[in-house]
């Protein structure tokens, strides 16, 4: 059985009468990188403060290996914290920034400064130690904040979206930075964001967060793939609609039927329907499957005429190899499709602002959901 750091058991949380965490059990193994993913307010830094001792939890327990550190103060719960601003000192160096922690543990001065320095190899800026916080660039604090949680050798480390802040050349930097780190160093990391490119890009497995309830749990492609949820799919991009299920079902049908805005669609159930008539559901179209027809195609296969969507091209991005239309349909609703350019490839990938097209959706694009 594969050792766990971390294990949180039906946490729960509330600011006054709001609650904003309730029953979060998650489990991280020893090593590991999981990404606390979710919108803004969904509950991911109370979370983390839970975790790290600062906020106590209202109900439910947190637990490090095998020992309750629930009512554990923060001070000793040897967790290593990076938040969204690095929180520097700005009276004191980069040196001091970074040993700071050691000296409130009464760390020996010759151990410090072997410590400080690993720490400054790790995050590439050696040299550095005397330079103040007012002469680095933001990249530079976060890495100072960054040798600054790691000099103590935490058993966790907790990182709050710690690059939102940052320009776009400097995240990718800041993620192949902690990435790297992560795994030479093997720390148990928690990262907090609300982007699931940033997510996808950093963690094995992600932790997906709404309204205080941890809905799914599993890898990058597992959520963007399969949501559990219309909550997931909608956050992944999915179009999620209403709709009802149809009167009548064929018994050997691989699909589910179901009457929508956008018209009667066959669809993949994600759990077992009651299949009622009428029974009130959510549908959500992939739109990474969708694909683009015109209309003297719709003849042409039994595929292409099931799930076959009138629509109007709203919109084109040209990115050469691959071109990405958003498209209105008849619902109002709006989808984006990425098409490739392939030169071997005889479907017709190129299409013009307001054109009347149709969209084809395979049955394993669309996933119906109790409601």
């Amino acid at each position: 059985m594969t050792a766990l750091t971390l294990r949180l058991q039906n946490i729960a949380a509330a600011y006054g009468a709001q609650l904003v965490l309730e029953d979060v059990t998650l489990d991280v193994r020893a090593g590991e990188l999981v990404a606390l993913l979710g919108r803004s307010g969904c509950g991911k830094t109370t979370l983390l403060k839970i975790v790290a001792g600062l906020l106590p939890p209202t109900r439910g327990e947190v637990f490090f290996g095998q020992e309750n550190f629930t009512h554990v103060p923060a001070a000793r719960r040897g967790v290593g914290v990076v938040f969204q601003k690095p929180l520097l000192f700005p009276y004191l160096n980069v040196f001091d920034n970074i040993a700071f922690g050691l000296k409130m543990r009464g760390i020996a001065k010759s151990e410090t400064r072997m410590r400080v320095a690993e720490a400054l190899h790790a995050v590439q800026l050696e040299g550095y130690e005397s330079r103040r916080a007012a002469e680095l660039s933001g990249g530079q604090e976060q890495r100072i904040a960054l040798a600054r949680a790691l000099v103590t050798r935490p058993r966790v480390l907790l990182l709050d979206e710690p690059f939102s802040a940052l320009d776009a050349s400097l995240r990718i930097e800041m993620r192949s930075l902690v990435s790297r780190l992560q795994r030479e160093l093997h720390i148990t990391t928690l990262f907090v964001t609300h982007d699931q490119h940033e997510a996808a890009t950093l963690a094995a497995r992600i932790a997906f967060l709404d309204d205080g309830r941890l809905l799914q749990t599993g890898a990058p492609r597992d959520l963007y793939l399969t949501p559990a949820t219309p909550a997931v799919a909608h956050f992944f991009g999915w179009l999620v609609i209403e709709g009802k299920l149809c009167a009548t079902q064929s018994v050997t049908d691989n699909g589910i039927r179901c009457d929508t805005a956008l018209g009667r669609l066959t669809g993949t159930p994600r759990s077992p329907l009651a299949n009622h008539k009428d029974e009130s559901v959510w549908l959500a179209i992939h739109p990474a499957q969708v694909r683009i027809v015109t209309a003297p195609e719709r003849s042409l296969t039994d595929d292409a005429t099931e799930n076959l969507l009138p629509a109007t091209i709203e919109a084109v991005v040209d990115f050469g190899a691959r071109v990405t239309y958003t498209v209105r349909l008849r619902s109002n609703d709006l989808l984006t499709i990425d098409l490739s350019r392939d030169a071997h490839h005889e479907a017709r990938t190129t299409f013009d602002m307001d054109e009347n097209i149709c969209v084809s959706l395979p049955r394993e694009a669309v996933l119906i959901f109790h409601k």
